[in-house]
């Protein structure tokens, strides 16, 4: 008789199908929900292909092979999210979706095939958010978390307060963003989805397992997104001269050095071109030509490819990426500075309406820009969402990746950036809180 790869942890009227290893890839740890009605599995993961608890329905959180390997065990009812659908009902579309070389495609098919028995499930029925199973007594709600996958789903089980979060898993490694409908705006957004959810437990799939609480989920999730920021850290790190896409590519992101896998490559020009095509977007890096942003032309004089917003998915071996130094407010910002305000711009020897950002570190101090005019005139963040507050409000620049600042919004006034390179500041330092009154004079007691 076969015996349970897997053990079975309680949480209310739901129970975790811990894998070995706490369920580090290629396993994943599942979820078994019981109602008075009907039972529902969750992620059958590579764990239950020996031996699987019976169920009613299957819901899959995402088209990934480590979610799906345990669907072998059961012919009942699969849900997945409409955007990865027609990848569970054919195994040969959800090969394409990790855009794979033929010569590396051929080798994860037989992968797909032997290792995690993926077979193609046209009876699969497809979900969208907040679609609800009715299991009596205990429900289960999709709640759409975009950007691992493009239908990537978590699972809010009430009563009990559950919330099964699937691969935002919370881990060192960080957000995963590599295949062809992967999003890192989207997958950002996502997390900021679940830092409004209030839950009791939160349950990944890899690793992490169940974490009880929302502050301390939160805690950990803030340290999930912080390696999305090294990433951009270690971008702007590499770009100190400009560089190649391969380059870049070659540098890695996201995989350390030892690690051979054939789908690195590939990963990680996926995921460099997503920071490239958001860093460009906000005129913190530009394309130039192998000779600089303004080179000579033969014909003519120099040229200049500074403001060339193509891609990076677009950018050639040739085609060189460099960070911007200069940043000129009123063409990249489409801001006019106030007279008042110019009196307090370093502009260090460039024209008015211009900023110099010095050294390495400063240049992320065009975070902090792009992110002041989101606030104050309420155009959208690079995910897309559209953030105003009322002008004169002091707030913390939360949608800096790399840094939170306290500024003052009137007129720019105390943005400040703290660099290796030194302070460069945009206005007046805002005054500190606590700060001692000025000292009276003394007194001499008659």
């Amino acid at each position: 008789m076969a015996v349970p790869e897997y053990a079975e942890i309680g949480y209310g009227g739901v129970t975790v199908l811990a894998a070995a290893c706490r369920g580090a890839y290629p396993y994943g740890n599942s979820l078994l929900v019981r109602g008075t009605a009907e039972t529902l599995v969750i992620d059958p993961s590579l764990s239950l292909v020996a031996v699987a608890p019976p169920a009613d329905t299957v819901v899959v959180s995402h088209a990934h092979e480590d979610h799906v390997a345990g669907l072998v065990r059961y012919e009942v009812p699969v849900h997945v999210h409409e955007a990865d659908l027609p990848a569970v009902r054919s195994r040969e579309i959800m090969l394409a979706g990790y855009g794979l070389p033929p010569h590396v495609a051929d080798g994860f098919d037989r992968t797909l095939r032997n290792e995690f028995h993926v077979q193609a499930r046209p009876d699969a029925a497809g979900f969208t958010d907040g679609t609800t199973f009715d299991l009596g007594g205990r429900t289960v709600t999709v709640v759409h978390l975009p950007g691992h996958t493009a239908g990537h789903s978590g699972l809010l089980i009430e009563p009990d307060g559950f919330l099964f979060v699937a691969d935002i898993d919370v881990s060192s490694f960080g957000p995963y963003y590599g295949d062809v409908g992967s999003s890192l705006p989207d997958f950002e957004a996502s997390m900021r989805r679940c830092r409004e959810i209030e839950a009791r437990w939160y349950g990944t799939f890899h690793q992490k397992g169940v974490i009880e609480g929302a502050t301390e989920f939160r805690r950990r999730l803030d340290g999930f997104l912080a390696v999305v920021a090294r990433r951009d850290a270690a971008l702007l790190a590499f770009l100190d001269e400009p560089r190649s896409v391969p380059e870049i590519v070659e540098h890695r992101l996201v995989y350390r050095p030892h690690v051979d896998l054939p789908h690195v490559p590939t990963v990680e020009r996926r995921t460099a071109v997503q920071h490239l095509d958001r860093l460009m977007g906000i005129g913190a890096l530009s394309r130039s030509s192998p000779g600089g942003s303004a080179s000579p032309d033969a014909a003519g004089p120099p040229v200049d490819r500074s403001h060339d917003r193509r891609p990076a998915t677009e950018l050639g071996r040739p085609d060189l990426i460099e960070k911007v130094v200069v940043q000129d407010l009123h063409t990249r910002f489409g801001v006019h500075p106030r007279d008042d305000d110019q009196r307090n711009i370093d502009h260090g020897g460039q024209p008015p309406g211009s900023l110099r950002y010095v050294g390495l570190s400063d240049s992320l101090s065009v975070w902090q820009y792009a992110a002041w005019r989101r606030r104050t005139s309420g155009t959208p963040t690079p995910s897309g969402r559209v953030d105003g507050r009322a002008p004169g409000r002091a707030v913390r620049c939360r949608e800096s990746p790399l840094t939170a600042r306290r500024f003052d919004e009137r007129g720019g006034k105390g943005l400040s950036d703290h660099g290796r390179g030194g302070r460069a500041r945009l206005g007046d330092r805002a005054p500190a809180r606590g700060r001692r009154r000025a000292a009276r004079p003394h007194r001499r007691r008659r």
